[in-house]
């Protein structure tokens, strides 16, 4: 239609366009056929952000947005916006969640440390707990038997103690002081121990052994060797002196 009536159609008409938050305007085609021309908008904006808004002009709410790192239950993990237009961040979900051990710590990023009895371990009274040892060094010490007669060789990298629970029951004899601790499982094993094995003789020897359980399966402690009385003077066997008391630490695992 002719509206401002001079003799031409549709001419000069324009309004404001957009394309996403993109502005610009379009003109009405002239000739008389009421259509719009093409929008000036750019079709390429801002990096599109996750806020409910066509940052980039392409004629699409919240496509293409990176995802954000963040942490659930102390562990890293990944968010993405979510789709529809809405703006909001979905979940974060863990990016690598392990199997819950008993450790005090959220391996499997739920929320919950050392659930689903984890930490639960059951003791077969009827079996012995073997610990192996882990020293510093190989120790091998030398002394007179306690009749003074016999030069003994004791291999303490071959010691073996097993536990009664936290409690760790003596046993040997003067002949066999290699190894002088044993026991049977009752209970599974937790805090403090130290026991004692004493053999009487000329000299007094006493093994003793001192530590901690870190859990149901290691520990760790200090075994002492402790002499005392008159062992041996003779030159040959003994060097004219006793044996000397020594200590060293020790870590067992079960």
């Amino acid at each position: 239609i002719d509206n401002d009536c001079d003799g031409i159609v549709d001419e000069g008409v324009t309004e404001a366009c957009s394309a996403g938050m993109c502005m610009g305007t379009r003109t009405c085609v002239e000739g008389g056929m009421g259509e719009w021309g093409a929008c000036t908008a750019p079709t390429t904006g801002d990096p599109e952000l996750c806020d409910g808004i066509d940052n980039d002009c392409n004629g699409i709410v919240d496509d293409g947005v990176m995802p954000m790192a963040c942490t659930v239950n102390g562990c890293s993990g990944t968010q993405r916006c979510l789709e529809g237009g809405t703006g909001e961040w979905g979940f974060c979900i863990p990016d690598n969640p392990q199997t819950e051990v008993c450790d005090g710590i959220d391996n499997d990023c739920d929320g919950q440390t050392d659930e689903d009895g984890v930490c639960t371990q059951t003791c077969d009274p009827d079996v012995p707990d073997v610990y192996t040892l882990t020293m510093p060094s190989r120790i091998v010490y030398r002394c007179c038997n306690f009749l003074g007669s016999t030069i003994v060789n004791i291999d303490v990298d071959q010691f073996q103690f097993q536990l009664d629970g936290a409690r760790i029951q003596p046993l040997g004899n003067a002949w066999s002081p290699g190894q002088p601790l044993s026991g049977m499982a009752t209970t599974c094993p937790s805090g403090t121990f130290s026991n004692t094995l004493t053999l009487s003789g000329g000299c007094t020897e006493r093994y003793r052994l001192e530590g901690s359980f870190v859990d149901a399966t290691t520990w760790t402690g200090t075994f002492y060797l402790e002499f005392t009385g008159s062992q041996c003077t003779d030159p040959v066997l003994c060097g004219g002196s006793d044996c000397i008391g020594t200590s060293f630490p020790v870590t067992a695992t079960r």
